[in-house]
Parts: structure tokens; C-alpha cells; sequence
């Protein structure tokens, strides 16, 4: 064995010559690694003016003497780079982040979000995934306010895209609303998270609501106010007239015919009239019978 499996420190071989320069390569790898500091894990080339303290974790892509050395450790030792492959566990300190960075074995990941660039990933009480990345598996969660009021913000980067909220049943969708698809408000629900049905539906600019799914109220402009006097789609704007009506197959209004006063006999009570004006209905009785 020429080095040791950890840390891949060079070791003094029997009868070696020149001992002090293996012993001193050992020693410059242990200051190197021993609270490790790297100045970038982002950098793909190398800098142009490198010193004796300069290292760096390499990114994906990098180019130059970095090139095809995704995730290594690069030191500069003795005027060149040193490239070492990075054992699981192993911890850096990050400086252009000021962040603390650990090696899983597959990704370095940062170890505690200090600064304002937080995690890529983050499970709390569960594993985030390049999809999912913050990922909280408890029986609640809270956004307390700090002070004032409090806003939870949900962002896309296109109005073809879908900004929403999506309830679900075992993973399988039942309810969303949001943006879905445009920058309108749509609210949708699924019985078996496949096909989706669209309930409602607020347009972005002028606040009119449809409810697509409802026949009778399928389009938009729907009035319906406390005197039934009823308009649907086909209103062009002010009051409706007492008594008249707008037709929804754009036809004119008409005022609806009405008697001032009529007397009418209910079929379940004999001799009963009403006066539809006044609302007051009396009970004509019969006469009595002569001797």
C-alpha cells in the first residue's frame, strides 16, 4: 500500500530515498483536507492566478484542466493541480456560498442553509427529490405572520404554465385551483385523478365567473338580483325595467302582463278569493237557509 485509504496520504516505503519529500506531500494533502475550505463548487475553469490555498469543488461541465471532473476536489499544490475523488461524508466549506457542503456519495449537498441561497433540497421528516425538493411529512404546518400580515406566494414563469394548489388522496389528485393554464382562476375536481372537471372558472380582467360545469350557468354574465329580475348574457348595461325581462336568446325584453287586482277561487279551500295587489284574501260564506 503507497497511500492511505481514507485520505490517500503518500506513505514512506522501506529504505526510501529522499523521505522528506513523501513526508511532506502527505503533510501538504492533510492541511489541505483537515477543515477542507474550497473558494467555489460553481467555478468551471480554473482561475487564472491560482495560490497554494486555492481549491475548489468542480461542477458539472467545467472546461480547461477541470474538464470531465465533476463533484473532485481540485488543490493547488506545488504549481499544479491535484484532483482528489471525494470519499462519502466528506465536508467543505464553501466560501463564495458561506455554506457547509457534505459529499452523500452522489451529490454535495449543502449540510445547514445559512445564507440566502438555502438548499437545493430539503426533507423534513422526509426525502425531497429533484421534483419535489422541500418535502414536510407532519400533522401541520405553519406560516406565522412577523409582525404584519403574511402572503404565501406561488410564482410561474409563463401564463401557459400552472401556478396552483392540488389536494389529493393518496397521491391521486382530487381538487386543484389556481393558475392552470392560462392567468385565469379555475378551480377543478377528479374522482380518480385522471379525468379533471372544471367547476369554476374567474376571468383574470373582469372578474366574470362561469360555472362550466353547471348548465343552467355554463357562460358568463350571470345576474340574478332580489326582485327576479333576471338577465343572462344578453344584458347590454343599466337597470332592469320592474317586471320585464332580458331574453337569453337575445331577444327584446318584454314587460310581463298584469292585472291590478283579480279575485280567484283556490281549489283547495271553497269560496276562497285573493286580491293579488293588496295580498288579503277573505272567505265568502253562504247565506243562511230561509225557514
Amino acid at each position: 500500500m503507497t497511500a492511505t485509504p481514507r485520505l490517500s496520504l503518500p506513505l514512506l516505503a522501506a529504505g526510501q530515498a529522499q523521505k522528506h519529500v513523501t513526508h511532506n506531500d502527505a503533510l501538504t494533502r492533510l492541511d489541505a483536507l483537515v477543515h477542507l475550505t474550497v473558494d467555489s463548487r460553481s467555478a468551471g475553469t480554473p482561475p487564472a492566478g491560482p495560490t497554494e490555498l486555492s481549491a475548489f469543488i468542480i461542477p458539472p461541465g467545467a472546461t480547461g484542466a477541470f474538464a470531465g471532473r465533476a463533484d473532485q476536489i481540485a488543490l493547488f499544490e506545488d504549481g499544479g493541480w491535484t484532483f482528489l475523488v471525494p470519499r462519502a461524508g466528506w465536508q467543505a466549506w464553501v466560501t463564495d456560498e458561506s455554506e457547509h457542503h457534505l459529499w452523500t456519495g452522489s451529490e454535495w449537498r449543502r449540510d445547514s442553509p445559512l445564507s440566502s441561497l438555502g438548499a437545493s433540497l430539503w426533507g423534513v421528516n422526509g426525502t425531497a427529490d429533484v421534483t419535489t425538493r422541500f418535502v414536510v411529512q407532519a400533522p401541520a404546518s405553519l406560516f406565522n405572520h412577523d409582525g404584519a400580515g403574511h402572503q404565501l406566494k406561488l410564482n410561474k414563469a409563463a401564463a401557459s404554465e400552472t401556478a396552483s394548489l392540488l389536494f389529493q388522496d393518496g397521491y391521486s389528485g382530487r381538487a386543484e385551483i389556481g393558475l392552470a393554464g392560462d392567468d385565469d382562476l379555475h378551480l377543478k375536481v377528479s374522482g380518480d385523478g385522471a379525468a379533471w372537471t372544471e367547476a369554476l372558472t374567474v376571468e383574470r380582467s373582469t372578474g366574470e365567473v362561469s360555472l362550466p360545469a353547471t348548465p343552467w350557468a355554463s357562460g358568463g354574465n350571470l345576474l340574478l338580483n332580489g326582485d327576479l329580475q333576471i338577465n343572462q348574457r344578453g344584458f347590454a348595461g343599466g337597470a332592469l325595467a320592474a317586471g320585464s325581462m332580458a331574453s337569453t336568446a337575445g331577444r327584446p325584453a318584454r314587460r310581463a302582463r298584469r292585472s291590478p287586482w283579480r279575485a280567484m277561487t283556490s281549489p283547495s279551500v271553497p269560496g276562497r278569493s285573493c286580491n293579488r295587489s293588496s295580498r288579503r284574501c277573505g272567505v265568502s260564506r253562504p247565506s243562511p237557509a230561509s225557514p
